[in-house]
């Protein structure tokens, strides 16, 4: 099965069915400046230790993923371009995809 991973347990999963496949509905390529700053604060949000952090991002093009839990709930990512991975993103439009967490210990 395909994999996305994250590096953080982000605050947009909570209510989310993420312990069970998701589907990726559609990819969005654009700019780092065309998102809102509440978007990415949404996006980019974990705790750690109790403390919110927020995953840096650099300017330049980015890949927005769009996926569906199994009870119809939609959440988003956001990844960094490059030719290569919006064509392995594009290429699985419709397909399931396991989450996979990997903190840092």
């Amino acid at each position: 099965m395909n994999m996305i991973k994250f590096s953080h347990y982000y605050r947009k999963f909570n209510g989310l069915r993420i312990d069970k496949p998701v589907t990726l509905l559609e990819t969005w390529l654009t700019e780092l400046e065309s998102f809102s700053e509440d978007f990415l604060k949404y996006d980019t949000l974990y705790y750690e230790n109790d403390t919110e952090k927020y995953y840096p991002l650099k300017d330049g093009k980015y890949i927005l993923l769009f996926f569906m839990d199994c009870e119809g709930r939609l959440f988003t990512t956001i990844r960094r371009f490059t030719p290569k991975k919006l064509e392995y993103y594009d290429n699985l439009v419709g397909k399931k995809f396991k989450v996979v967490i990997q903190e840092e210990i």
